[in-house]
C-alpha cells in the first residue's frame, strides 16, 4: 500500500525550492513530507546555515523537536496539550522523505 498525500501547488513550490537550497549548500539535511506540513532538520545543526533562506520561504524553528516547518495556514491554537513527539508525527500522518538520490515514502501503521 503506497501513501497518498495531498500536495497543493504551493507545497510543491515549498520543497522544490527547499531541494535546491539544500543541493545548492552541499549539506547533510533531511527534507521531509510529513501529513502536509514539510520539515528540514539534521543532527549537526547545519540548519543554521541556511536559516535566513529558510525563514524567507516561510518556515518556522520548532524549538522543542530541533527542526524547521512549514505548514500551509497554520493557525496558532490557544489550547495547551502535550505536543507529540516527531516519531509519533511521522507514524500517524506517514512521511515522504527527499534526499539526493531517491525519494522514498514510508507507509502509516
Amino acid at each position: 500500500m503506497e501513501i497518498k498525500i495531498k500536495q497543493s501547488d504551493e507545497l510543491i513550490k515549498i520543497i522544490k525550492e527547499t531541494k535546491k537550497i539544500i543541493e545548492e549548500s552541499g549539506l547533510e539535511i533531511t527534507l521531509e513530507l510529513i501529513g502536509s506540513w514539510v520539515w528540514v532538520y539534521d543532527g549537526n545543526e547545519e540548519t543554521k546555515k541556511i536559516r535566513e533562506a529558510l525563514k524567507l520561504l516561510g518556515f518556522k524553528f520548532a524549538n522543542q523537536k530541533k527542526k524547521w516547518f512549514f505548514a500551509e495556514n497554520l493557525e496558532k491554537s490557544k489550547k495547551r496539550y502535550k505536543q507529540p513527539g516527531f516519531q509519533e508525527i511521522k507514524d500517524k500522518y506517514g512521511c515522504v522523505s527527499y534526499d539526493k538520490q531517491k525519494q522514498t515514502r514510508r507507509k502509516r501503521i
